[in-house]
């Protein structure tokens, strides 16, 4: 076990480390447009991060650390143009039939009240069924509105579009030189440690990246199966919603089954049995089979302690929060065993 030398001079160099950091708190905390930076830069970060296996499989195929960077983010800048010319002309025809929609959900509530006549006699029962109706009614109004006007924030700040895929570029392209630059800070007789620590992050984070797009992929192709057998409507969607959202442990499964249970609804209760059947086998073959499988031992924590990160990170950084805190905890316990090595 090698210990790190804590010397004079490299109590030094921790002191002036944490008054920068101390220094970054205060500037965020005081100013704003410092939480806007510094929340574009984490952002490509881990854009880039994210896509690295495709940049090294460039570069193991001959090409340099430049131009298989420009290939895999001009890849991604294509596919999602491609994605948004499929949802564009959709999120249109489906909001200029919205009402159609609107009259398929009164037709499931008089269905349903059909249904149940013998239970429906008593007028509180109808009145908490048709209460239940009109707030899930101004419900979803809420959320395509959100949606949509999500959607032109996002094309309004075409700057920012234009900056995060120039960050991802240069932390693509330039990742070792940046790495290198921070080293040379670093104290001479800890820099074994760092770099082991960060070689091991490196490692156990690219694994995790990569088997993450592994289980969106089953899951999608599974759901989207599912949804073509049963005869769901906008499978292709609903599959690809239900895929991405399933990369949060837990909860993830549950939110991205609600808008497929719904889709269902309006179809028929039989379909919507079937297409619940459907999600819990499925959700039982990624829990008991798939995860084991792919995952392995990369997380490595109990159940509880991934359900209060998932809360901790959904309180503070909503759906995007719940999705990065498990990476951010993996990074976090290597960094203490890490410490731990070398301390004890």
């Amino acid at each position: 076990m090698k210990k790190i030398d804590w010397n004079w001079s490299n109590l030094g160099r921790l002191a002036i480390a944490l008054l920068i950091i101390g220094i970054i708190i205060f500037l965020l905390w005081k100013f704003p447009i410092f939480t806007e930076v510094l929340g574009v830069v984490i952002i490509s970060f881990i854009i880039s991060y994210s896509i690295r296996p495709f940049h090294k499989f460039f570069m193991e195929r001959g090409l340099n650390r430049k131009l298989s960077a420009l290939i895999v983010i001009l890849s991604i800048i294509l596919f999602v143009v491609i994605i948004f010319s499929i949802l564009v002309p959709w999120i249109y025809n489906e909001s200029s039939n919205f009402a159609e929609v609107i009259g398929e959900m009164k037709s499931y509530y008089e269905r349903i009240t059909g249904d149940i006549k013998y239970v429906t006699d008593s007028p509180f029962v109808k009145e908490v069924l048709y209460n239940s109706y009109e707030r899930f009614k101004d419900a979803l109004m809420v959320i395509v509105s959100n949606f949509l006007s999500k959607i032109v924030s996002i094309a309004e700040n075409l700057l920012l579009l234009f900056i995060i895929p120039t960050l991802v570029y240069f932390f693509l392209s330039d990742g070792d030189s940046i790495s290198k630059g921070i080293m040379k800070y670093m104290p001479f007789s800890n820099k074994y440690a760092i770099r082991r620590a960060l070689n091991h992050m490196d490692k156990v984070m690219e694994r995790y990246i990569i088997t993450q797009f592994e289980l969106c992929g089953i899951i999608g192709i599974l759901t989207f199966i599912a949804l073509k057998v049963s005869g769901i409507k906008y499978a292709l969607i609903l599959s690809l919603v239900n895929a991405v959202f399933n990369i949060i442990p837990y909860f993830g499964p549950v939110i991205g089954a609600i808008p497929i249970i719904l889709i269902a609804l309006l179809t028929s209760t039989k379909k919507a049995v079937i297409v619940i059947f459907w999600l819990f086998v499925i959700q039982q073959l990624e829990g008991d089979i798939i995860c084991p499988k792919i995952l392995g031992e990369t997380v490595d924590s109990h159940p509880v302690t991934i359900l209060l990160l998932l809360i901790i990170g959904g309180s503070i950084g909503g759906i995007l929060g719940m999705i990065i805190v498990i990476p951010v905890w993996v990074m976090i316990k290597i960094v203490v065993g890490e410490i731990d090595y070398y301390l004890f």
